[in-house]
């Protein structure tokens, strides 16, 4: 199963996603290989192909160029990741870095030949080849750097910052997996969680070290397959929290969101709202993008500072709806602070908050009358955004109006 990487799916990158487009991967390759040799070099290394090959049909040079084709055409023909998604993009680049090295190695031919044919050339070419590796260093290694760098680690921070004591925390995803990894293996960081990646439980060599680094799984003792499903109906009250859902995939609990993960409680059961407040706004408090250069899109670290925008603002969603149901004033405070938090933090906060800010306020004044300056703040803010045409609009008219 590992050798054929079943997977994932045999002679394929990867299972359930839409593929490239055809001749979109050649294209895309091509284009790494010109930014690598900084396009001006591209030419020479075309010069030096040709010189290759014309040394003879069983020289090195054939070789080279059979195996950089046949690697091309069949990689590209078998990775079926659209690039149209920049995640996809960064993955699929790694598996260019072939292609690029023996496009050095054919820039190295084209400046020796040249050397060899123009004697003027001998003392100016080495200077050019010096030069373009000097300024692809300068241009490439602030971007590529890692020195220092904390990214990840607070990442895996932030996730476990969000567990309850003694939670089991499944992991998903290679950023989100490794990370937490990180702290609780190397780190040591909070050996009351048991952290699992759940979708490898499936094969037996993860189940066997995961009884060894996980005791007290109840699950695990059996040799089967463990689903998360199966996970949830075994560990009964136990606190759970996974790394993200998959669309359509039902655990009959209630997801609270957290940074990086969700916190899976049972319906039906006595929820401590401000038990996990305290810990969401832990794990949040952990992270700050805007602490950190902005990543690249077509990065790991730009999916990451999307989870973690996307999961706060889904944190004051969910509020929302539980306020609608325990609209003490207690929780409508904690309600208007995370919307408060959203607004001033989030990147592109939406007219909709702003309103539903102004509404939490609004409900809150029968237990609090020093919020309404706040409530008519956010409801004028709101009509500045508004389309005049929202229905919501002569409602929220009115309530100023009434205003004394």
């Amino acid at each position: 199963d590992h050798v054929l990487r079943r997977d994932y799916g045999t002679f394929q990158l990867a299972a359930g996603t839409a593929p490239a487009r055809p001749g979109e991967g050649l294209v895309a390759c091509a284009a790494a290989i010109g930014r690598a040799l900084l396009w001006a070099g591209a030419p020479v290394g075309l010069f030096g192909l040709l010189v290759s090959l014309r040394r003879g049909p069983r020289g090195l040079g054939w070789a080279l160029a059979a195996g950089a084709l046949g690697y091309l055409l069949v990689f590209t023909a078998l990775a079926n990741l659209s690039l149209a998604d920049p995640v996809h993009f960064e993955v699929v680049s790694r598996f260019w870095i072939m292609p690029i090295v023996l496009s050095c190695v054919w820039l190295g031919v084209g400046l020796e030949a040249l050397c060899a044919r123009w004697r003027a050339s001998r003392r100016v070419l080495p200077v050019v080849a010096v030069g373009l590796v000097a300024v692809q260093l300068r241009l490439s290694a602030r971007a590529e750097s890692q020195a220092d760098g904390r990214f990840y680690t607070d990442v895996g921070a932030s996730t476990l910052a969000s567990a309850p004591e003694g939670a089991l925390l499944l992991t998903r995803g290679d950023a989100f997996v490794n990370a937490v990894r990180y702290q609780v293996n190397v780190l040591g960081q909070r050996p009351d969680v048991r952290a699992l990646p759940v979708d490898l439980l499936r094969f037996p060599w993860m189940r066997e070290a995961a009884r060894r680094h996980a005791p007290g799984v109840r699950l695990l003792a059996a040799d089967a397959p463990v689903t998360l499903a199966a996970l949830l109906s075994a560990e009964g009250d136990r606190p759970v929290l996974v790394s993200f859902l998959y669309p359509n995939e039902e655990t009959g609990r209630d997801a609270w969101p957290h940074a990086f993960c969700e916190e899976l409680v049972s319906r039906g059961q006595p929820f401590d709202l401000f038990g996990y407040l305290r810990r969401s706004d832990e794990g949040f408090r952990r992270f700050d993008p805007a602490r950190l250069p902005r990543p690249r899109d077509r990065s790991w670290e730009g999916l990451a500072v999307h989870t973690y925008w996307k999961n706060l603002a889904r944190r004051a969603d969910a509020l929302l709806v539980y306020s609608e149901r325990h609209a003490d004033a207690a929780t409508l405070r904690a309600t208007a602070t995370v919307l408060e938090d959203v607004r001033a933090r989030h990147p592109s906060t939406t007219p909709a908050l702003v309103r539903n800010l102004g509404a939490v306020y609004q409900r809150l004044l029968p237990h609090d009358p020093a919020v309404r300056p706040r409530m008519e703040a956010a409801f004028r803010r709101w009509l500045d955004l508004a389309p005049q045409d929202d229905p919501l609009v002569p409602v929220v008219r009115q309530v100023l109006g009434a205003a004394p």
